[in-house]
Parts: structure tokens; C-alpha cells; sequence
């Protein structure tokens, strides 16, 4: 019988919400990150393929992770938690380290409803403000789709009236009325 690989221990191991780790997803190193709020009794984190909600320092972004895909931050310091150059990275190790509470999901979930809601009435007056609109004039309305698609090539204008020719060579007629 094989040996059993050092990752089989870790993905036996239940994390609690707030409990700091290093979360490895493909792709990226070892990063420091936190198990975000779920609820143990209605969730069960002891099944292989659970799920454990994780939030990544620096980043501040969220993902769901296996327990074999995540490494206790105390015992693993030393060996992941090194400077890297990479893009947010030492933020989330400073992060980890002295202010490990950021954002954490049960209580900011409320705040970040509320200013949600601020944010999308304002927004949505501020895009209406930013559309252009657009309009269409009254020979447009009542003209076949190809002849609006050629337009905007412009081979065939009925806004231009010096050029009275369409793309076949037809004269066509314009009415002033």
C-alpha cells in the first residue's frame, strides 16, 4: 500500500469561520487568505467535496475552496508566507498579519447592502446622464433593415440628398413632403 500523501491530513482538517489560512487555486501561489462566515450545523464541512467559502487578502476577492486546497496559516507561515512580486500579494501578507478582520463577510455583509443601494440610485442617474442618444429621423423609421445597415456603411445615405444613387446604380426618389 502507497504511502498517504501530507495533503490527505489537511483535507480531513474542518476550518471555522475567521480561521486564517493560505488558499492555493491554480495558477497562483500560496495565498494568505480567511475562511469567510457559513454555518457549520447547516453546512458540512467533514464531506470531501464541501466547499469552504475563502476570502483572499490584497485581493479582497472571494472563491469556495476544498479543504485539500487550503493550508493553516500558522503552520505554513514560513514556508508560503514569503515577499513575492506579484501583484497584491505582500498587500494580503501585510493584511494577514495586522488587520485580519477586514471585510470580514457576517458583518460587512449588511453595510455593503445598504451602500449598494446608495450607490446604484445615483449610479443609474449618472448613466442615463452619460448615454448618448440616439435618433433616428423620420426617413429612417419606415426603411427596411438593409438599407439602415448600408447607411451606416455609407454606401447608401438618405440623409445625404446630393448623392441620389444607391449601390446598384438605381437613381431612387426622394420625397420633401
Amino acid at each position: 500500500m502507497p504511502p498517504k500523501k501530507a495533503g490527505s491530513a489537511l483535507a480531513s482538517m474542518v476550518y471555522n469561520p475567521g480561521d486564517l489560512i493560505f488558499a492555493k487555486v491554480k495558477g497562483y501561489p500560496h495565498w494568505p487568505a480567511r475562511i469567510d462566515d457559513y454555518d457549520p450545523e447547516t453546512n458540512k464541512p467533514a464531506s470531501k467535496k464541501f466547499k469552504y467559502p475563502i476570502f483572499f487578502f490584497g485581493t479582497h476577492e472571494n472563491a469556495r475552496l476544498t479543504a485539500a486546497e487550503v493550508f493553516p496559516y500558522e503552520e505554513y507561515k514560513e514556508k508560503y508566507g514569503i515577499q513575492r512580486p506579484r501583484a497584491f500579494f505582500n498587500d494580503g501578507l501585510w493584511e494577514i498579519e495586522n488587520d485580519p478582520t477586514v471585510l470580514f463577510r457576517k458583518e460587512d455583509e449588511e453595510d455593503a447592502n445598504d451602500e449598494d443601494d446608495d450607490e446604484s440610485a445615483v449610479s443609474s442617474t449618472e448613466e442615463e446622464e452619460q448615454k448618448p442618444t440616439k435618433k433616428i429621423s423620420k426617413k429612417m423609421k419606415g426603411k427596411s433593415k438593409s438599407k439602415k445597415t448600408n447607411a451606416a456603411n455609407n454606401s447608401y445615405s438618405s440623409d445625404d440628398e446630393s448623392d441620389n444613387e444607391n449601390p446598384k446604380g438605381k437613381t431612387k426618389k426622394i420625397d420633401d413632403g
